[in-house]
């Protein structure tokens, strides 16, 4: 054929090689690329993706693992990996979140709208190889609580302004007086003193300590030597304490048989041996068992 073809078909340029088909040379971008080589793709070609592009999406994605155990929907990887959020109807400096790993932790961090490549960590997960040694929670980019595998306690260094509202082992473990503050358990108490009383049998006490406060039940049965006076008696507590005032001690008693004939008692503290003490009026000079109930807090 010689000449050129008008009628719809292919032209063909007297003396001009005809292209052919090779493979595919360019990538897939954002922008498009005319070309210029005289070569035709394959219907069953395809260029590659340039995996270095940085396209700003603007259509939903879905990743979908194939539902496969073991197989993630997606990887990030890099020397310093980092997911940013952006949400753009949020008020000011309030668009941004990153959640960003380090060697040994995963931080999700508040992000200004000036800076959002810098945040300020609200969260850490620390770890030690493949496991989970620690989660801390901060504010103002200070730490403030810390849990581990063996503890709850306030961060390293932060001492709260109100320890109480920090519900921490730690806060109970160092209450004042020092030892456990979370703790139960039994006692035979000591008799100290006694003044127109004398105490026969001092049955197994029980107690219970919360934070400074410990509770104390038990029965014990005391005769009192002249109805006509009240009678003194004197208790050693559980956990030593120092008192300094008749206050830090309070409770009562009263026998398990006949109260108005035997009698009722009342409790405070006694600073001179750290005791509790009580003052008992009896109707009798007869042995009468007694129940008793008390707390202190420890100083």
């Amino acid at each position: 054929m010689s000449g050129i073809s008008t009628g719809g078909g292919i032209s063909y340029v007297p003396g001009a090689t005809p292209p052919s088909a090779a493979n595919p040379t360019a990538s897939v971008g954002t922008s498009a690329v005319n070309g210029s080589a005289q070569t035709f793709m394959r219907s069953d070609a395809a260029p590659p993706i340039d995996q270095a592009i940085v396209p700003t999406w603007t259509g939903l994605h879905t990743f979908n693992g194939g539902n496969v155990a073991g197989t993630p929907s997606m990887v990030l990887g890099d020397i310093s990996p980092e997911i940013r959020f952006f949400r753009s109807g949020n008020a000011a400096d309030q668009k941004y979140w990153r959640l960003l790993p380090t060697t040994t932790t995963f931080n999700i961090q508040a992000a200004s709208d000036a800076d959002p490549t810098t945040g300020q960590v609200g969260y850490s997960m620390v770890r030690s190889g493949a496991t989970v040694t620690q989660h801390v929670f901060l504010t103002g980019a200070a730490a403030r609580l810390a849990i581990s595998d063996t503890d709850i306690a306030a961060a390293a260094g932060y001492a709260p302004a109100n320890p109480a509202s920090l519900a921490t082992k730690q806060y109970v473990d160092t209450a004042v007086g020092g030892g456990l503050a979370l703790a139960s358990g039994t006692y035979t108490p000591s008799v100290l003193f006694t003044n127109n009383a004398s105490v026969g049998f001092v049955g197994l006490f029980y107690y219970q300590r919360v934070g400074n406060v410990v509770n104390v039940t038990g029965r014990f049965s005391a005769t009192v030597t002249n109805n006509a006076s009240s009678a003194s008696i004197r208790f050693s507590v559980p956990v030593s304490t120092s008192f300094t005032t008749g206050n830090q001690a309070t409770g009562f008693g009263t026998t398990v048989l006949n109260p108005v004939a035997a009698g009722q008692f009342s409790v405070i503290s006694f600073a001179g041996d750290n005791s509790a003490s009580l003052t008992l009026w009896s109707a009798n000079t007869s042995s009468n068992d007694y129940g008793i109930n008390f707390s202190y807090t420890v100083q």
